[in-house]
């Protein structure tokens, strides 16, 4: 997964479920991290709101399908989950609308 510096401090690791299409899915918040460091790092975010759960998905399936093909970047892949608890409620925000923080 993530490589951390030590000033990063612990990684903490929370395990949810959400639903979408009647397919329940689980995830943590890093949804994998694969590639090298000779080359770009790409960052997703899937899940900003919590009742858009797709982009989480979509994130998994392209990583899985990397592995499942073998296939090597040059570069990294990393698929994280933005807004934990309100995907795993299935509401679109949990304290503040994302999309309404922005000047």
């Amino acid at each position: 997964m993530i490589k951390l510096t030590k000033d990063c401090g612990p990684r903490q690791s929370k395990m949810i479920t959400f639903s979408f299409a009647g397919q329940t899915y689980q995830t943590e918040r890093v949804i994998g991290d694969t590639g090298n460091d000779n080359g770009p790092t790409m960052v997703f975010i899937g899940g900003m709101h919590g009742n858009e759960p797709t982009g989480v998905i979509a994130i998994k399936q392209v990583l899985e399908e990397l592995l499942r093909n073998g296939i090597q970047l040059q570069g990294r892949m990393v698929g994280l989950v933005g807004n934990m608890a309100a995907l795993e409620n299935n509401q679109r925000f949990h304290r503040q609308d994302l999309n309404r923080v922005w000047n």
